[in-house]
C-alpha cells in the first residue's frame, strides 16, 4: 500500500499516523519507521549544526552591563556592536565614529566559553550589543552558531557581520603606577558631571583632576570642586566620555586609571579601556592660585538649613519657569531671607536663617532659582554656608556638619538685575 505522510512531523504525530494505518504489511511499517527516523535524525543534526558550535557564559557581561552599554556610541553598526573574538576569548567595543586619532576609544573584556562535542571552529563576528545583552540578562549561558543563539529549546537569530578591525592599540596598555579610585571618588565624579559645560565644542567639556580634587566648570554659571582625595595622585584632564564611564561603575568595582602623553588607560575589574586624550579640553583657571581663591572666599556669609531653602525653591520654581533665567530676587534680613518673584507672577516667600554677617543685612541679589536648587540637591550636609560679597558676581556655597569639615564647594555666578 502507498502511504503519504505530510512533513514536517512531531514525534507524537508520527506515532499517530502509524497506528491509524490499517492492514499495512511489515515492510510498510519498516519503511515508515525508517523514513521517520531519518527525518528526526536529520532535524537533530540541523539543530546541532545551528546551535552547538560553542557555549558562552554570560556572567562577565552581566556584571559589567552598565559600563558596556555606557561605552557604545550611536552612529554606525560597528560602534553599536560587540565583537566576539573566540580565538583570544575576548570581546571588544570599538568607536568607529572617529574623524581623528584623538577621538579613538576601545574596550576589551575577557569572556569564558567552551567548544561543544562538535569541536568545530567558530569565526569571530559582530553582533548588536543591545541584542546580545538582552540575552545575557536572562540566561547564564548561551549556545552559539554565528548569528543563532540558543538556550534549551529557545532560539534567537540576529543579524551578524564580519569585518577586519585594528586591535593593536591594546598592545600599548599600561598597567603600572595606576591611580585607584574609591567609591567616594566615583560618587564625586558622578556629581561633577552635572556641572560640565553642555557645549561639546567648549574646552571645558570634561572633568579635571587637580591636586587631589575633582573640578568642573562652565563659563557661564557653575564651578564645582570636590574635597581632596588621597587616591587622586595625578593632575589630568578627563574627557566627558571617560568621566561618564566612571560614573557607570558600581561601588564594589575595582577601578584604576593611568595615562601617557597620548592615551588614557582605564581598568574596571577585568575590563581594559583605552581612550585618546583630548588636547582641546583644558581648565581655564588655576584653582590653587590665591587670586582665584580670593574671588569666592568672602568673609561675609549666611548660614541656613538646606531643606528649608530647597523646599521653598521647589515651590517657587513653578512660578518662574517663564521668567528670564528663572530668576528670583533674594533680600537678606537679620533673621530671614525673602525670596521674591517679580516677573509675570508676584510671589514672596520667607525662609528663616541661622546667622548672617552684619554687613549683609539689607543687601539683595538676583540669582537663578533652578541653579541654586540644583546645587542644594548635591549638598551632602544639612547646614549650608553661603559666602557673599556686596558687588561681587560670585557666591560660594558650602554644606557642612558641626563635626565634619567639608572642602567641597560650589560657585554660582549671580544674575544682573
Amino acid at each position: 500500500m502507498l502511504v503519504c505522510i505530510k512533513f514536517p512531523l512531531t514525534i507524537k504525530k508520527c506515532f499517530y499516523y502509524i497506528v491509524k494505518i490499517e492492514n499495512y504489511k511489515m515492510y510498510d511499517f519498516l519503511i515508515i519507521f525508517l523514513v521517520l527516523y531519518y527525518y528526526i535524525y536529520e532535524e537533530k543534526l540541523k539543530l546541532n549544526r545551528r546551535e552547538f558550535m560553542a557555549k558562552i557564559f554570560t556572567g562577565d557581561f552581566k556584571k559589567n552591563a552598565k559600563v558596556l552599554l555606557g561605552f557604545i556610541e550611536k552612529g554606525n553598526s560597528i560602534s553599536e556592536s560587540i565583537y566576539l573574538d573566540f580565538k583570544n576569548s575576548n570581546a571588544y567595543l570599538i568607536n568607529s565614529n572617529v574623524i581623528t586619532e584623538s577621538e579613538r576609544k576601545q574596550l576589551k573584556i575577557p569572556f569564558i566559553w567552551e567548544k561543544t562535542e562538535r569541536n568545530e571552529e567558530i569565526e569571530n563576528f559582530f553582533i548588536s550589543l543591545e541584542n546580545f545583552m538582552a540575552m545575557c540578562y536572562n540566561y547564564e549561558y548561551l549556545f552559539i552558531s554565528e548569528g543563532v543563539f540558543s538556550y534549551n529549546n529557545e532560539t534567537f537569530e540576529f543579524p551578524i557581520f564580519k569585518d577586519d578591525i585594528d586591535l593593536s592599540l591594546f598592545d600599548s596598555f599600561e598597567n603600572t603606577n595606576n591611580m585607584e579610585f574609591t567609591s567616594e571618588d566615583i560618587k564625586n565624579i558622578s556629581k561633577s558631571l552635572t556641572y560640565v559645560n553642555a557645549d561639546k565644542e567648549n574646552n571645558c567639556y570634561g572633568i579635571f583632576l587637580r591636586d587631589g580634587k575633582i573640578v568642573t566648570v562652565t563659563k557661564t554659571n557653575y564651578f564645582y570642586e570636590s574635597k581632596k582625595s588621597d587616591t587622586i595622585t595625578q593632575n589630568l584632564n578627563l574627557p566627558f566620555s571617560v568621566a561618564k564611564l566612571l560614573s557607570q561603575t558600581n561601588d564594589e568595582d575595582k577601578i584604576a586609571l593611568n595615562s601617557n602623553d597620548n592615551l588614557i588607560f582605564l581598568k574596571v575589574n577585568n575590563i581594559e579601556i583605552i581612550i585618546s586624550k583630548n588636547s582641546k579640553i583644558d581648565l581655564p583657571i588655576d584653582t590653587s592660585s590665591q587670586d582665584f581663591i580670593n574671588s569666592y572666599n568672602h568673609k561675609d556669609f549666611i548660614i541656613i538649613k538646606k531643606d528649608e531653602l530647597l523646599n521653598t525653591l521647589r515651590f517657587i520654581e513653578q512660578f518662574v519657569k517663564d521668567a528670564p533665567n528663572t530668576r528670583v530676587l533674594i533680600e537678606l534680613n537679620k533673621e530671614e531671607i525673602i525670596i521674591n518673584v517679580r516677573d509675570f507672577n508676584k510671589i514672596k516667600k520667607i525662609v528663616k536663617i541661622n546667622s548672617i554677617s552684619e554687613d549683609l543685612i539689607g543687601y539683595s541679589l538676583w540669582a537663578n532659582c533652578v541653579d541654586i536648587k540644583k546645587i542644594l540637591i548635591d549638598c551632602e550636609y544639612e547646614d549650608i554656608k553661603i559666602q557673599i560679597k556686596q558687588g561681587s558676581p560670585i557666591i560660594n556655597i558650602i554644606s557642612f556638619d558641626d563635626k565634619i569639615s567639608s572642602e567641597e564647594h560650589f560657585l554660582l555666578i549671580l544674575l544682573k538685575e
